[in-house]
């Protein structure tokens, strides 16, 4: 897993896909810059200190891990959808002929409606 966290940006970078979320939500320390994580190391990047090699996430990286995931599947949902929607709505021109033609179809189902209630009143 290639992970990088950048606190003062609210980023975080999972295998190359970006989320952004409040990362103070999350316990992230105080003076901390950035995490940079590739497979089985890494390195943290403080605001104050040297820099740290690490071969171990901190506790504090997994829930951010869960919300990244969550957005992520989240937003994936969303596009699904979307793609489905615009398949179904096709574009925007052809959109437009069929509800214009579904509102002749109604127009002209209550104009009936109506020609049959005034001939009964006739008859």
């Amino acid at each position: 897993m290639y992970l990088t966290i950048v606190k003062p940006d609210n980023l975080t970078l999972i295998d190359r896909h970006p989320q952004t979320f409040n990362l103070l939500d999350f316990g992230v320390p105080g003076n901390l810059h950035a995490l940079q994580w590739q497979n089985d190391r890494g390195h943290i990047e403080y605001s104050n200190l040297p820099n740290e090699d690490i071969n171990d996430l901190p506790g504090w990286v997994d829930p951010i891990v869960k919300e990244h995931r969550r957005l992520t599947e989240l937003q994936t949902a969303e596009k699904e959808q979307a793609d489905r929607q615009a398949i179904y709505l096709g574009n925007g021109e052809a959109r437009l002929n069929r509800l214009d033609k579904q509102k002749q179809q109604k127009q002209q189902a209550q104009q009936e409606k109506i020609n049959r209630l005034v001939m009964e009143k006739l008859a």
